[in-house]
C-alpha cells in the first residue's frame, strides 16, 4: 500500500459490533513508502469476485494479528472476497485458496498452511450438514488463535462486515476507503 506520508487512515474494530471508528494513525513504511503490517496494524483488501473489476486497500486494526492472513467471501453486502493480514504472501494464498474453493472462509498461516471451511452454495452457505459447518468454524476460530493474540470476538464474523459500507464509521469496498461521515469514498493518505 503506497503512502504519501506515516499517516494513513485506520479501520479501528469495535469488539463485538459491526461498527468501526475512524482514526489517522501514524504507521510504519519501508524505505519506498509502501506501508508496513505488524501485531497492531493490518492490511485490508476487498476483491471484486464476480466480474475483475478492481480492489480497494487499506489498513485495519484490532484483529492483532502476529502473522498470516484470513479471507472469506461472506462480506455484507456484495459478497466481495476480504481478506486482512500481514503478510503479502499469506494473502495472496488466501485469496487463491478462496477463488479455488469457489468462496467461504480461509486461514493462513506464515508457512502457508492453509485452514478452509467452503462454502459451496454462493460462497455464502455450505451443502454439508450444519454439524460439519459447527465443528469447522470452531476449528477455524481456534486456529486463529495461534496467529493472533488476545482476541475474544470471532474474527470471521467482524471481517464479513468490514465491507458494509454503510455502517459507521470507515469501511472498506472493492472501490477503497469509504468514510460513512462523509457518505463518500476517501484516500488512504492521513
Amino acid at each position: 500500500i503506497p503512502l504519501k506520508s506515516d499517516h494513513a487512515h485506520v479501520i479501528n474494530i469495535e469488539a463485538h459490533h459491526i461498527t468501526t471508528k475512524h482514526t489517522v494513525e501514524k504507521v510504519a513504511r519501508d524505505h519506498q513508502g509502501n506501508f508496513i503490517a505488524d501485531e497492531k496494524f493490518a492490511k485490508i483488501t476487498v476483491v471484486e469476485r464476480y466480474h475483475d473489476l478492481g480492489h480497494g486497500l487499506g489498513i485495519i486494526h484490532g484483529f492483532n494479528l502476529k502473522e498470516g492472513a484470513i479471507g472469506s467471501t461472506i462480506a455484507h453486502d456484495s459478497h466481495n472476497m476480504i481478506i486482512a493480514g500481514v503478510d503479502d504472501k499469506a494473502m495472496i494464498v488466501a485469496y487463491d485458496r478462496l477463488k479455488r474453493i469457489g468462496g467461504g472462509l480461509v486461514l493462513v498461516d506464515k508457512n502457508g498452511f492453509a485452514r478452509e471451511l467452503p462454502l459451496e452454495i454462493g460462497g455464502l452457505m455450505s451443502n454439508k450438514s450444519y454439524q460439519h459447518v459447527i465443528e469447522k468454524q470452531k476449528a477455524m476460530r481456534e486456529a486463529f488463535k495461534g496467529i493472533s493474540e488476545g482476541i475474544d470476538f470471532d474474527p470471521f464474523l467482524t471481517l464479513s462486515f468490514m465491507a458494509l459500507p454503510v455502517i459507521p464509521s470507515l469501511k472498506i469496498t472493492d472501490q477503497g476507503l469509504f468514510d460513512f461521515d462523509k457518505f463518500d469514498f476517501i484516500d488512504i493518505n492521513g
